[in-house]
């Protein structure tokens, strides 16, 4: 395997670093709250580099969780009422198993054996018979890939996509008529499932934000479990997304999903509370978010995506996981784990996204996940230990990026989530969310009410996977870490306490 440079380098700091916070001896863990999309179904020619027997277990050993794979209707029905499940796809789900990753099917796409491509009836059949056949071998399935593309031009029969489609409406103002569809698709589909295998997880909706609002309010059938979504950044930090709820945003869409600087911590949280008032699932699902490293110059398209440096998706990765990991949800999935050979090559966007190369070289966002996943496995979100920053400077955007119109500058603020490991120590999160520039690292103070006697702080460095002690300072009983080096990417800090006297 030829390795570049960066990536044989930061390979080899993280052989060191293989275990999670506070374990003695390798264990075999898996991030259950992490997981990588795969292309192993082969299902178009850009997708013939993937192999399972070589990249499975290169997956497994990223020390994530999970692969989200597709599977469709069409190749589980070769003629009507006929069903089986291909040789090639039994490979991959095997190969998983064996690794011990678990599996997201994506049950997605048209079939042709039915004059209705979509036929709620038709498909809940076939996704019933699958998960039959499935059992014990996959744990969740979600329906339809993002139903507001190829879902919804199934439907518009080759009409022009409305202006107004990705919030949900038509020019007119009225609602698109695909999401009723959709909606009557999934909980058909759902209930049917849930029926011939209740240990099936069911996931769905995932279309862009406002859609899903209006398609919760439809009303989602118990028996879908947890709502999906792609919350990509596509030219803002991974603390943002392209949805900041200002009066021009409201006024266009009708209502707000996130708060007016568009943090992603708030767009989660009111996806949240739409889903409760709405009585709908309970869960979230982030089934598709990633970083792109094309380079700009394509001769015919423009993209929505920033080309950002192998470096930036690295550190832009982490920052999405750990906040997706700090906010509680349950599982987030990185696209993708291999980059495609799409025509263009490295100046089409849509073939950049992988965390190894297409030569099977591994990029740095591969290391920087490997450490996350590994050094976060035994972690649960919160801690009884309270926090304070206070920064030295301001990191605000001079020029931010533009979308639809607008700015969508970086937060600037230094993020801080609080955790709790498997030995009941404290650890936290800390990154400083900034576009990463040419500016040295940035300083805060970071004060936690915890004990000072005793207390060591250990450091994580999540992209090198190298942990040091540091200097910790006495605050009336409390501790403190002076004028700390906050980068612009997570690094975790362990709280150890002291091991009580012998004596005692």
């Amino acid at each position: 395997m030829k390795l570049h440079p960066f990536s044989l380098l930061a390979f080899l700091i993280s052989c060191s670093f293989l275990l999670p916070l506070g374990a003695a001896d390798p264990v075999p863990l898996k991030n259950d709250r992490m997981g990588v999309v795969t292309h192993f179904c082969q299902k178009t020619r850009w997708m013939d580099n993937w192999d399972a027997e070589r990249h499975i277990p290169m997956i497994a050993d990223l020390g994530v969780g999970w692969i989200r794979e597709n599977i469709t209707p069409e190749e589980i029905e070769p003629e009507r009422g006929v069903y089986r499940i291909p040789e090639k796809t039994w490979k991959w789900i095997n190969l998983a198993q064996a690794h011990g990753l678990k599996i997201i099917v994506c049950f997605n796409g048209a079939t042709s054996r039915y004059p209705d491509g979509y036929d709620p009836q038709v498909y809940a059949k076939a996704a019933a018979w699958l998960a039959v056949q499935l059992k014990d071998k996959v744990q969740v399935m979600e329906i339809v890939n993002e139903p507001f593309n190829w879902y919804a031009d199934y439907y518009r029969q080759g009409k022009a996509k409305s202006p107004g489609s990705w919030y949900g409406r038509q020019s007119d103002g009225s609602l698109e008529p695909w999401m009723a569809r959709y909606v009557t698709l999934l909980n058909t589909t759902a209930d049917a499932i849930k029926k011939a295998n209740p240990s099936m997880t069911v996931i769905g909706i995932g279309s862009v934000m406002p859609q899903n609002y209006l398609m919760l309010e439809m009303g989602i059938s118990k028996s879908v479990d947890g709502l999906t979504d792609h919350p990509y950044s596509f030219r803002s930090t991974p603390e943002i997304t392209p949805h900041a709820g200002n009066p021009e945003y409201i006024k266009k869409v009708g209502f707000a999903v996130a708060d007016a600087d568009g943090s992603f911590a708030s767009y989660v949280r009111r996806c949240r509370e739409q889903m409760s008032k709405c009585n709908g699932p309970q869960q979230i699902w982030f089934t598709e978010f990633g970083y792109t490293t094309y380079r700009e110059g394509h001769k015919s398209k423009k993209f929505m995506y920033s080309a950002v440096t192998e470096e930036a998706q690295a550190k832009y990765s982490l920052r999405r996981f750990m906040e997706c990991l700090g906010l509680g949800v349950e599982v987030t999935v990185q696209y993708d784990f291999l980059e495609d050979e799409l025509r263009g090559g490295e100046f089409e966007a849509e073939s950049r996204f992988g965390l190894v190369r297409n030569d099977g070289s591994l990029k740095p966002a591969y290391h920087a996940v490997r450490n996350l996943a590994r050094s976060t496995a035994d972690l649960r979100p919160g801690s009884s230990v309270k926090a304070r920053v206070v920064p030295f400077s301001d990191r605000t955007e001079e020029h931010p990026r533009k979308w639809d119109g607008g700015p969508l500058p970086a937060l600037s603020r230094i993020m801080l989530y609080p955790f709790t490991n498997s030995h009941n120590e404290a650890v936290f999160a800390v990154w400083s969310a900034e576009r990463p520039g040419d500016l040295n690292v940035r300083s805060a103070d970071l004060e936690f009410a915890a004990p000072f006697n005793g207390t060591r702080v250990e450091v994580t460095d999540l992209m090198t996977g190298q942990t040091r002690v540091v200097k910790v300072d006495d605050m009336g009983g409390a501790l403190a870490l002076r004028q700390f080096p906050v980068p612009d990417y997570p690094v975790l800090l362990r709280f150890i306490p002291s091991e009580p006297s012998k004596n005692q």
